[in-house]
């Protein structure tokens, strides 16, 4: 048995006689799950130079990578993460050294920032707003200037060859 569908009759307005009807698409259904735009030139450009500003940095770890893109898969509205290091080490299968020790990377390299809420209480993570965002337009531009004041890009990012001029406009 076929499912109805909503459908609108088309009535002759003299006759008052249905002629026809159109049939009426549902609305579509919008996803439940939550998202974070990324944005492209600027993730390629850490994968281009491996997450290293200069020749004398270290590349990016499979760690490291798999850090940030766990804070990116974690962020909530303003680019803001609140987690225990333990709970990052856990939901990742490292220690909790080695995850400390990629969060250390990742702030010296400007991707993140850490806010400390105290002894027993999880740290807040700020993510870099032009490597990714999660909120409104307006909000990406706030948080660049009330966050970020004093730097445009991520150095990692700001050292990769101009191909992308457009990267640090919010």
């Amino acid at each position: 048995m076929r499912s109805k569908q909503p459908r609108i009759d088309l009535i002759h307005e003299q006759t008052k006689k249905v002629y026809g009807h159109v049939l009426v698409k549902e609305k579509a259904r919008r996803h439940a799950q939550p998202f974070t735009m990324v944005f492209c030139d600027a993730m390629l450009a850490l994968l281009s130079t491996e997450g290293r500003r200069d020749e004398s940095d270290s590349r990016f770890t499979l760690v490291h990578m798999r850090v940030l893109l766990y804070l990116l898969a974690s962020v909530q509205y303003l680019n803001c993460v609140q987690r225990f290091v333990t709970e990052i080490a856990d939901d990742l299968g490292h220690d909790r050294s080695t995850v400390s020790r990629a969060l250390d990377v990742l702030a010296e390299r400007e991707l993140i920032r850490r806010e400390g809420q105290g002894t027993g209480r999880p740290t807040v993570f700020h993510l870099h707003p032009t490597l990714a965002f999660r909120g409104k337009a307006g909000q990406r531009a706030a948080v660049l200037r009330e966050r970020w004041p004093e730097l445009r890009l991520p150095a990692v990012i700001d050292q990769f060859p101009r191909r992308f001029p457009d990267m640090g406009q919010p």
